[in-house]
């Protein structure tokens, strides 16, 4: 039922009544009079006027308001009759509403209010007024409403990101990589690191590579077209680890990229920028940039690049091999003893990856000129790169290895049980020779007592079996017996875990074993963890001692 119904509902209760003669609607102003000559506006009395007020709209009903006035004509001495007779036939009109009509409006006869009046207008009249409240279930519905069907857009996937970080591995830790892979969510996308703003505008898979960046801890945020905000804290290490006893002599850098087509025979790496050199790295054509190095001594040496490259060419069955080092007098070549994110297959084309090659031990001859080039006529094809600008070659000079005199040579040659389980935790079990083949007088079966302040070696081998479980931690170690201090072995192939049973071949090395003042003998000492089960059997045991030259 709408608005225009209930209107035409209280017209058609007036033409059905006895007594009431005319109906009108509308605003105040709108009341019909008799008015005196006889007009179109004259009215019949008795009189109802319906005066709409405001009406009120829920989500499931609408309530009218109106001011119900019913009038009749009125003489000073019969108002009061006239009034009690509109109240009746306002009763009267209120119970056809809501008793006779079957599609029943919900009529709220609560809080009704009645007022007589008397007024004179044209006509004197009396009568009563009521206000009523007429509430129509009238749910809203979007179903019935004229508008164009639009399909609802589908919920996008959640959002998928991963971050991946390669470490820094050059000297100033400063060349590390970070890479966002972005796919679905609410498109586009925001991502801010760093200060910087990166687009995201599709959601089929977006990554973004971000080169250069130095060791620390970095705060990355994602915002979604729905405001959505996504963030986390990443790590950029550093693996870079300075060569022992090595001298930096030669650190050169690209200012250009350079392509490598390994099949058509490309020319080795060319560096312009020279940071550092001792006078070897030269120029094929000066002013475009050397790509050799003649060393200034006779070494070892050890060289290292890092670059980023992109995959330009891949054929069917291309490898990709890493760069060679190149000794073009002798032809000797060096293979990188180290590589750091060099592809192990052979990646798509438009791939980019960082890597670092490191030769070790580079022993040039007295007229030895050396290169770093891709090996060229292979047996298989090779795919085809680029090195971006900023590749870089840092060579250095190796410090000899430190030499050693050998003092005492000791052995067990018969085998010795021990039992860890035994001993109190803390408490430990020390090797004891049985005699020995070098001894320079300061080795007494257990114990040795330096006579120099020099760094001694201590290599200890032999064979071990197992009867309990050997637990983590458990393993030999060189004891100064003044100070208290134990020292584990730099190098050692000891079993951690071993199977019961097995027997095990084994090599310990200490270095740098220096005495402190008034502290000696040292001697060689298992000691026991908390809750240790182990048991052991050693067979045919050696140590031998050694001072630094």
């Amino acid at each position: 039922m709408n608005y225009n119904s209930i209107v035409e509902r209280f017209k058609e209760i007036v033409t059905d009544h006895n007594q009431l003669q005319d109906f009108g609607y509308g605003n105040l102003s709108d009341i019909k009079t008799r008015s005196e000559g006889g007009t179109t506006t004259n009215t019949d009395y008795p009189y109802l006027f319906v005066n709409p007020t405001s009406h009120s709209r829920g989500t499931r009903s609408v309530t009218y308001n109106f001011n119900l006035i019913v009038m009749d004509m009125a003489k000073d001495d019969n108002f009061l009759k006239i009034q009690s007779e509109c109240q009746q036939y306002i009763d009267d009109v209120l119970a056809r509403l809501r008793f006779y009509y079957t599609d029943q409006v919900d009529l709220l006869l609560t809080n009704i209010t009645l007022t007589p009046f008397k007024e004179r207008f044209q006509d004197t009249v009396a009568g009563m007024t009521a206000t009523i409240s007429i509430e129509v279930p009238l749910p809203l519905n979007e179903c019935i409403a004229p508008f164009v069907s639009v399909e609802p857009e589908p919920e996008p996937d959640p959002i998928n990101i991963n971050v991946t970080t390669n470490p820094a591995t050059n000297e100033t830790c400063d060349n590390g990589v970070v890479e966002f892979t972005v796919s679905d969510g609410y498109i586009p996308q925001v991502l801010e690191y760093r200060g910087q703003t990166y687009n995201i505008t599709t959601d089929t898979g977006t990554t973004i590579t971000i080169d250069n960046q130095a060791e620390g801890s970095y705060t990355w945020q994602i915002t979604e077209s729905n405001d959505t905000i996504h963030e986390a804290t990443i790590d950029v290490d550093c693996t870079y680890v300075p060569p022992t006893g090595c001298t930096l002599v030669v650190d050169v850098e690209s200012d250009r990229s350079q392509g490598f087509d390994p099949d058509g025979g490309e020319g080795p790496i060319q560096c312009q920028i020279i940071h550092l050199t001792d006078g070897g790295w030269r120029e094929d054509v000066p002013g475009v940039g050397g790509n050799y190095y003649i060393p200034q001594t006779l070494g070892p040496y050890t060289w290292t690049i890092t670059a980023t490259a992109i995959v330009e060419q891949v054929n069917p069955g291309d490898t990709l091999r890493p760069f060679i080092l190149s000794d073009r007098s002798s032809n000797i070549e060096y293979q990188p003893t180290q590589i750091i994110g060099w592809p192990e297959t052979t990646p798509a084309v438009g791939t980019e990856f960082s890597f670092e090659l490191t030769y070790e031990n580079v022993v040039p001859a007295n007229t030895s000129a050396f290169t770093i080039a891709i090996a060229k006529n292979l047996p298989e094809e090779q795919a085809a790169f680029a090195l971006y600008a900023g590749t870089r070659i840092e060579i250095c000079l190796q410090s000899p290895e430190p030499t050693y005199t050998k003092l005492v040579t000791a052995q067990q040659s018969t085998s010795s049980f021990n039992d860890l389980a035994s001993l109190p935790a803390g408490s430990s079990l020390a090797w004891v020779s049985d005699g020995s083949t070098l001894n320079d007088g300061n080795w007494d079966d257990y114990e040795y007592s330096p006579q120099t302040d020099k760094p001694y070696k201590w290599v200890f081998t032999g064979r071990v079996q197992f009867y309990g479980g050997g637990d983590l931690g458990e393993a030999y170690e060189v004891r100064d017996k003044v100070y208290g201090e134990n020292t584990p072995a730099i190098t050692s192939n000891w079993p951690t875990n071993p199977t019961v049973a097995q027997i095990y071949e084994f090599e310990m090395v200490w270095e740098g074993i220096q005495r402190q003042p008034q502290s000696w003998p040292f001697g060689l000492e298992i000691v026991a963890a908390a809750g240790t089960n182990t048991q052991f059997q050693l067979y045919t045991t050696e140590l031998n001692i050694y001072v630094q030259d």
